[in-house]
């Protein structure tokens, strides 16, 4: 089962940025110290600009866009900039509907009745601002073991998201990032204006505004002229190109340079597209309120905040290697974009530290890291929970404490005391009780209290009922679990490998990582469970009928031996 860690990122007192027409005069000094890990001969890098009034005053490349050839990136290399894709298709939708095609209001029944909405009423709203409820496909392709080298289609995304049997919340209940809404919006693109997402946007806005060196890539695999190639770092400290087949787009895929998303940029002042009217900037920016009343982060394909209180448009994306940042802070009429090959995702890290500079704003108090000996840090592991909602797995590995917390990935958190730690992925802290009874959670303002779950030691009823092959209609793949020396292992269909299974309560198991539901039925038997994994929650396995309790294959028993 193949699990990738999905990025975090969060944003930053107020002062003023440097006056009209003045750029700072060790501007390029100060990125290139920013941009430092960027900065090699021989390894991937990336692009950063940055620009003012709809200039330029700052365009610089960093590393090789080719490592086979020592091609280096330069300020027209084109990069894959992942989820940036979103706005460009939510202003596809938006044309549209100026022309009377569509409206935003429309339930996505109407032209993508493939797509199960379980009696609930799901609308292209609802997509286009993240709150539709419905699982994210390329997280359920993962759980399913692709490894996005296999060619796989718009047809093939459909087919995923028709054989759901639930959906992450009700429609308008939670904002949740999910890249399904985006791929069905060039779905239904192409189902209302007659040509696929890649021609309409090419006719409608990339040509308008002179952005010539942008597209949709079609063809995940297709040799694009100028495209930086993307990398990742092997665990043997080698650079490993990245590629895929992937052939969905609107949530991605979208290539571009640093020149042309400035013309997209300045669209917004001074809009272009359509009819040239005000009203489809404004729309593009808009929020929405989710049901109970609270306003939702996320626009027509932007996240809207600030930095130090000088307010942001920005997005984030990161695909295969290739990562990117893109912001623009209109009451400065400034933008800043950073465009990475390099598989870090330093990308929105730089790009934010680039806006304090530019912008001025103080970067706060740095929180230090201390040294803490394993063996205190011993009485903190465990599971805790707020009721019956969200977990925190805690685990001890490699002298690190690991948090995990109910559908995301487990990230390591950094201590600052004996007993209060931090994360580097995300603006939040947590604090333990000294004796490990209890731990709260410091983010957004926000005091959660968790309290740690009695160590739990399963039956020998329900580790001896639990191993068999579970099957999955809505991931399309099975799981078989095997026991080995008292130990639980899970193998799925499409990955050789072991990965332990543990038992935190009667009702709950980890698999990997991810959390997982034991179904039962009205004897106790386990007939199943559902399993969560960030953006798709609840995929249900069912304990096959013929299943028997299996014995390992002689080369998976030695892995699950090593683990």
């Amino acid at each position: 089962m193949l699990v990738r860690p999905w990025p975090f990122f969060v944003a930053a007192t107020l002062m003023p940025v440097f006056s009209l027409g003045q750029v700072p005069t060790d501007l390029e000094a100060q990125i290139d110290k920013i941009a430092v890990d960027w900065n090699r001969k021989s390894g991937p890098g990336g692009v950063i600009a940055v620009a003012r009034d709809g200039k330029m005053i700052f365009s610089k490349s960093y590393g090789l866009a080719d490592l086979d050839h020592s091609v280096k990136n330069t300020p027209d290399t084109v990069m894959d900039v992942g989820s940036v894709s979103k706005q460009f298709t939510a202003m596809a939708i938006l044309l549209l509907e100026e022309d009377g095609k569509l409206k935003t209001s429309d339930e996505i029944t109407k032209y993508v009745p493939e797509v199960p909405t379980f009696g609930r009423k799901i609308t292209l709203d609802n997509l286009l601002h993240m709150n539709s409820g419905l699982r994210d496909y390329l997280n359920v392709w993962l759980i399913g073991g692709y490894d996005f080298i296999e060619k796989r289609t718009f047809d093939d995304m459909l087919r995923t998201l028709s054989r759901q049997q639930g959906l992450n919340a009700d429609p308008g209940e939670e904002f949740n990032y999910c890249n399904s809404g985006y791929a069905l919006m060039a779905v239904i693109i192409e189902r209302v204006s007659g040509k696929p997402i890649h021609t309409f946007c090419k006719e409608r806005i990339f040509e308008p505004l002179g952005m010539k060196n942008t597209y949709f890539a079609s063809e995940g695999d297709l040799v694009q002229k100028d495209r930086a190639v993307s990398y990742v770092i092997g665990a043997d400290g080698k650079w490993r190109m990245l590629w895929s087949r992937l052939g969905t787009t609107g949530d991605g895929g979208l290539h571009t340079t640093v020149a042309d998303l400035l013309l997209w940029h300045e669209n917004f002042y001074d809009n272009k597209l359509g009819q040239g009217k005000p009203d489809l900037i404004t729309k593009a920016l808009s929020l929405t309120k989710l049901n109970n009343g609270q306003e939702s982060p996320y626009a027509y394909g932007y996240f809207l905040d600030e930095i130090g209180g000088n307010k942001r448009v920005q997005h984030g994306g990161n695909w295969l290697g290739y990562n990117a940042a893109t912001a623009r802070f209109p009451d400065h009429h400034l933008s800043i974009f950073a465009l990475g090959n390099a598989g870090d995702n330093k990308a929105q890290s730089i790009a934010d530290e680039i806006a304090r500079f530019v912008l001025q704003v103080p970067k706060g108090e740095t929180l230090k890291e201390i040294e803490v000996p394993a063996a205190d840090l011993e009485k903190y592991v465990g599971t805790y929970r707020v009721g019956s909602g969200i977990v925190l797995d805690v685990t001890l590995e490699g002298g690190r404490l690991m948090v995990q917390a109910t559908g995301q990935a487990k990230f390591p958190v950094f201590p600052m005391s004996a007993t209060r730690f931090f994360w580097k992925v995300v603006k939040a802290e947590i604090e333990f009780k000294a004796d490990g009874s209890s731990a709260t959670l410091f983010q957004n303002g926000q005091e959660i209290v968790f309290n740690r779950s009695q160590p739990f030691t399963p039956s020998p009823e329900l580790v001896k009922d639990l191993p068999g092959t579970y099957e999955s209609v809505e991931a399309e793949t099975s799981l078989t679990i095997y026991k080995v020396d008292g130990m639980l292992y899970a193998v799925s269909e499409r990955d050789s490998e072991a990965v332990p299974v543990t038992l935190s309560s009667s009702d709950r198991a980890t698999i990997q990582g991810l959390g997982a539901d034991l179904m039962k039925d009205a004897t106790g038997k386990v007939r199943g469970f559902l399993l969560d994994f960030g953006r798709a929650k609840g995929i249900r396995f069912v304990k096959a009928k013929s299943s028997v309790v299996p014995e390992p294959p002689e080369d998976k028993a030695k892995a699950a031996e090593g683990k």
